[in-house]
């Protein structure tokens, strides 16, 4: 029974993830420690605007390519790997504009001040990241998903060496750990270039195609990307860099509470292609949320004591906001189990709905209790929104199964 309990896909995903997030962890914690929470607050800025400036600049086209070279081969709306990527290289180009005016715009509402240095180093890890994601979800459609999160292990691995050496070396700066960003991410991209090769040519309407199809999709990623993570940004410019600092490196912390609930989400979707139901996916959001749950109140219970330890004194003032986000990745893990059915399903519009709504939910509420509550007021707004975000996602997805015929993982 263990033997076949590890052979699931779902298992591997998981342990996979267990060891990115792990790594992450680390990461975030050393980071802060070193830098302290101003400094630290310019990296969780650049990393979550990053973030979002490369859903932004996909279109969508990495989740639409998922779904598509999910596909049985007689389908005809199937395509190739070498479509997709053909269909997305002008996308890269159109990215560096894009990064560099939203990078430099925000940069100094955050700071202040523009640090050149910051914004050309910003820029170029901001390209790599789109051009990984875009192969990284190709590799989830092909069924690849361990190998797929085996290059962000990868990414995050090198992203620590190299912080850690600039660290010893006495030169870790904002600079140098975006650099070390920067790279991480280039090594993640060499290893998915050997795993999928590179393909020159694509059919000649794969383009239009692709944006036609994935272009709903681009308001489930951007959203779901700003849901999570959009708090830290607008705490940044409101408050400052470092209260983004404290708060994001205390969020890095619950993060890992949904480690279980991606890993599934991540099998699910591809299960999902032939269409799925609020029925069939019932019992593993069911379990998810709440494993979820369990792990939210030890982390609750812990984090005073887990906050002092790994982060020091100067992000004692976590320690509510921490709790409050653990309330919040209880309907958070449950928003991601069900959205990944929706999107695996091909209902990609509506996924986009819930999400995007939900962002404005987060947006408001960080804009109207911020200025009040500080972090606290950025923590609650993520409870609202991802508690709207579960029921949404959830009621979104049909009663009964109408077809379930879809590939399996």
């Amino acid at each position: 029974m263990i033997k076949r309990l590890l052979a699931r896909p779902e298992v591997g995903v998981v342990v996979g993830l267990a060891g990115q997030a792990g790594s992450a962890m680390a990461l975030a914690i050393l980071s802060a420690r070193w830098l302290g929470p101003a400094d630290r607050g310019l990296v969780v800025v650049s990393t979550v605007l990053g973030s979002l400036l490369m859903l932004v600049g996909s279109l969508g086209t990495p989740t639409g390519a998922r779904v598509l070279v999910a596909l049985d081969e007689a389908r005809h709306e199937r395509m190739s790997v070498a479509d997709v990527l053909a269909s997305t290289r002008i996308l890269l180009s159109a990215h560096l504009f894009t990064t560099t005016a939203v990078g430099a715009l925000v940069f100094w509402l955050v700071s202040g001040q523009l640090r050149w240095g910051v914004l050309l180093l910003f820029v170029g890890y901001a390209v790599l990241m789109l051009a990984a994601y875009i192969r990284r979800e190709l590799l989830h459609g092909l069924g690849k998903h361990r190998a797929a999160v085996n290059g962000e292990i990868l990414t995050v691995v090198v992203q620590l060496g190299l912080t850690t050496a600039a660290h010893v070396a006495e030169v870790l700066t904002v600079e140098t750990a975006l650099l070390s960003l920067g790279l991480g991410v280039g090594a993640q991209l060499l290893m998915q270039r050997v795993l999928l090769g590179e393909h020159r040519e694509g059919a000649s309407n794969a383009r239009l195609r692709l944006l036609r199809y994935s272009f709903p999709a681009l308001g489930t990623t951007v959203g779901q990307a700003f849901a999570l993570r959009g708090d830290r940004l607008v705490l940044g410019v409101i408050a400052s860099s470092a209260a983004a600092g404290v708060y994001g490196s205390a969020a890095s912390l619950s993060e890992a509470l949904t480690l279980v609930a991606a890993g599934v989400g991540q099998v699910l979707f591809r299960r999902s292609s032939g269409g799925t139901s609020r029925a069939r996916i019932l019992k593993p959001l069911v379990a998810i949320t709440a494993l979820t749950g369990i792990g939210a109140a030890a982390l609750a219970w812990l984090a005073p004591w887990l906050i002092e330890i790994a982060l020091g004194d100067a992000y004692m003032s976590a320690v509510v906001p921490l709790r409050v986000l653990c309330v919040a990745t209880v309907p958070l893990a449950t928003y991601q189990v069900a959205v990944a059915a929706l999107n695996g399903s091909g209902r990609l519009s509506a996924a986009g709905r819930v999400t995007l709504t939900g962002a404005v939910v987060l947006t408001v509420g960080c804009f109207v209790l911020i200025p009040a509550w500080g972090m606290v007021g950025a923590a609650g707004a993520s409870v609202v929104a991802y508690t709207f975000m579960a029921a949404g996602a959830f009621w979104s997805l049909p009663a009964r199964d109408a077809n379930c015929s879809g590939p399996q993982a």
